[in-house]
């Protein structure tokens, strides 16, 4: 087994334990009805491009899309690029491509902006009293 195939399997297997990991977390947090603590959603009384992960994360595990956009748009487009960047690498695997996992610099930058443009947009309209997580209009 080569060792960018190796990598790939050591790297998925790292995605299922974070996903079991997940899993277990959100079902205790979601269980408890617990408030999860912000330190930048006190001080600021804003969202931070995460707040929302663990709600959109389980919504995601139940394959509930709408709920998971309404939580938090960035981590599930996030997720939704990480299954189609390891379906690229897998098919990369196969062809035996050099540097399966490689991705332009672009990309990265592509991925920075969206995330400021989503905390920006957020909270623009919090500002407008539209709050879809309904965190911070009920304080």
């Amino acid at each position: 087994m080569s060792r960018n195939v190796r990598l790939w399997c050591y790297l998925n297997a790292g995605l299922l334990l974070f996903l079991l990991f997940v899993l277990v977390f959100t079902r205790a947090a979601l269980a408890e009805n617990s408030a999860a603590f912000c330190l930048f959603k006190l001080l600021f009384h804003l969202y931070c491009p995460f707040c929302g992960g663990t709600r959109a994360a389980a919504a995601l595990l139940r394959l509930d899309f709408a709920a998971a956009l309404r939580y938090n748009a960035f981590l599930t487009f996030a997720a939704i690029f990480a299954v189609f960047y390891d379906i690229k690498v897998l098919i990369a695997l196969i062809r035996r491509r050099p540097r399966p996992f490689w991705l332009p610099p672009a990309v990265w930058w592509s991925l920075l902006c969206l995330l400021a443009a989503f905390f920006i947009a957020r909270n623009a309209l919090l500002f407008a009293g539209f709050d879809p997580a309904g965190d911070l209009l009920r304080l």
